[in-house]
């Protein structure tokens, strides 16, 4: 992924990000191969609606692509079913964050960014950012 968003900037003051990914396409080999990546370099939260179509066909493309890409690191899908991501959902991805896991959070409310913006707060990271169709494009707003 080619960032209009410099992630080294970020990671020199974080150990973990939570991306939002904008699942108006499929997951793109781009985009898995980008987040796997990032993966390798820290601890990852990926937070993204159902899709399009409200299938779940999105994050499971997605969660697929990364266990494939990262045969070693478990890779699990949590589902958050009000758009602040319930206490246990909170303390679910914290735990597979500490483990070494990736979280990829479906976000069932629709509109993932405040999702994303209240597990960055539980997570203490200032790491939450925005991946588009294009790649990274910045940080998530508030």
């Amino acid at each position: 992924m080619k960032a209009a968003y410099e992630l080294d900037d970020v990671l020199t003051r974080n150990d973990v990000a939570v991306v939002v990914v904008d699942p108006t396409e499929g997951p793109s080999e781009e985009l898995v191969r980008g987040l796997a990546e990032w993966a390798r370099r820290l601890d990852l939260v990926v937070v993204c609606d159902l899709g399009s179509d409200a299938s779940a066909r999105y994050p499971r493309d997605l969660v697929t692509g990364l266990r494939e890409a990262l045969p070693q690191r478990g890779v699990v899908a949590v589902l958050a079913a009000d758009e602040t991501g319930g206490r246990h959902e909170l303390l679910a991805v914290a735990n597979l964050v500490e483990e070494g896991s990736i979280a990829v959070v479906v976000s069932l409310a629709g509109d993932p960014a405040p999702v994303a913006q209240r597990l960055g707060r539980h997570l203490k990271t200032d790491a939450v950012l925005t991946v588009g169709p294009a790649g990274p494009v910045g940080p998530t707003p508030d």
